[in-house]
């Protein structure tokens, strides 16, 4: 027969609080009259927790919903066992020898072992896997580190080479330009050609035309001479080496 826990003694009217503890209906009511002030809102003897002993009026609530309302302390009605049964009961084998229990127990134990065993096992696999991938990441970081310095230092070396060369071809092409001029001038300022300047009638100077005698006003003005009829050399002493000296030094400048 079940006890009461707060008179220790057999239930007596038995009550039901909401938390599931069960009581006698008057250790119930002893209880909440002993707390002062009186206050609507007990604790449970057991669990503390609390709950309402105001009762509702069930005129207030409507009717489809009085059937969901229930009070806090609800009255239990436990079928009592025979006193027969009772005897009975207590004089009956247990359904389990304690040797099929023993056995029993045995077996989950050694079950419980090998898959204790098998996941230990598993578990020191995935950490050896995991171990190596992450010395495998480790190892890919700091190769692609390596990597990106050396390219880095590559690509400067290859700007310094470049610049070089740029600077080797800009100075080559100085000293060509250099050499060329050099050539030309060398050429143009040969030993013949002050001769054949000084010969030549391209550099010839014009001949200088003086102004006309003032004429008495008996005499008639004298013209003067065309310049196309002047010749410094008469047209029957043309030396033919000097037109191909000549042909020469103008195909030099304009070259």
């Amino acid at each position: 027969m079940l006890s009461c826990r707060i008179c220790l003694e057999e239930l007596k009217r038995p009550a039901c609080l909401p938390c599931g503890h069960i009581f006698c209906s008057d250790c119930i009511v002893k209880t909440v009259k002993a707390v002062k002030p009186y206050t609507h809102m007990q604790p449970c003897p057991i669990c503390r927790s609390l709950y309402n002993v105001a009762p509702i009026n069930l005129n207030v609530v409507p009717p489809n919903l009085r059937q969901f309302i229930t009070p806090s302390i609800r009255r239990l009605y436990l079928d009592d066992i025979p006193p027969q049964e009772a005897n009975d009961a207590k004089h009956l084998p247990e359904s389990l020898s304690s040797s099929s229990e023993l056995s029993r127990l045995r077996a989950e134990n050694i079950a419980l072992r090998n898959n204790c065993a098998m996941w230990r096992k598993r578990a020191e696999v995935h950490g050896a896997a995991n171990l190596n991938l992450l010395n495998f990441v480790r190892a890919i970081r700091d190769q692609a580190t390596t990597l990106s310095r050396e390219r880095q230092q590559l690509e400067q070396h290859c700007r310094v080479l470049k610049r070089k060369i740029e600077d080797d071809q800009i100075s080559r092409s100085e000293r060509a330009l250099e050499e060329l001029f050099r050539n030309n001038a060398a050429s143009i300022q040969g030993p013949e050609v002050p001769d054949l300047l000084a010969d030549s009638l391209l550099f010839a100077p014009p001949t200088f035309q003086g102004l006309p005698e003032r004429s008495s006003p008996g005499q008639t003005p004298q013209r003067p001479t065309p310049v196309d009829n002047l010749s410094c050399l008469p047209s029957d002493r043309v030396d033919p080496e000097r037109t191909v000296k000549r042909m020469k030094i103008e195909h030099l400048v304009t070259s």
